[in-house]
């Protein structure tokens, strides 16, 4: 006896009327159909029964895929980090320990945090005034040079 309810039909032809496909086999290129309000739950079904029975675990290449993204991410942060840094002109070696804090609280820009904040004011402060004295060291040799 025929089973009315499954029908199985080859690539080019019609889906039967009242029916639905349920899923698509690729190694035989036949497609079951069931009537129309049982083939979405049959198909359902039988996608977590090749899920369960097919458990999914990343190999290798997807694992360095999700690892190179992961890294290309972490690279525009930094990046975008030192341009930041160079804006606001803090000393390189203060640079790691702010990228330290800037990853561990996942923002690129560590002026939002309101300690950070102050520091890099009061760090920009520091500078502008080793600066100035800099420079008054650097006039003040250049009129000893002149005056020689």
């Amino acid at each position: 006896m025929k089973n009315k309810l499954v029908k199985k039909i080859s690539r080019g032809e019609r889906v039967p009327k009242y029916f639905g496909v349920s899923w698509h086999d690729h190694n035989t290129f036949y497609t079951t159909c069931h009537p129309v309000p049982f083939n979405i739950v049959i198909g359902a079904v039988r996608r977590t029964w090749l899920r369960v029975r097919f458990y999914y675990k990343p190999d290798i290449f997807d694992r360095a895929i999700g690892d190179a993204k992961t890294r290309g991410v972490e690279l525009g942060m930094k990046n975008f980090f030192l341009q930041v840094m160079a804006l606001f002109e803090v000393p390189y070696n203060l640079h790691e320990m702010l990228w330290d804090n800037c990853r561990e609280t996942g923002s690129a820009l560590p002026i939002y945090n309101p300690l950070w904040g102050a520091f890099l004011i009061k760090e920009r402060n520091l500078l502008e005034e080793i600066r100035k004295e800099s420079d008054e060291r650097y006039e003040k040799q250049q009129n000893e040079n002149s005056t020689d």
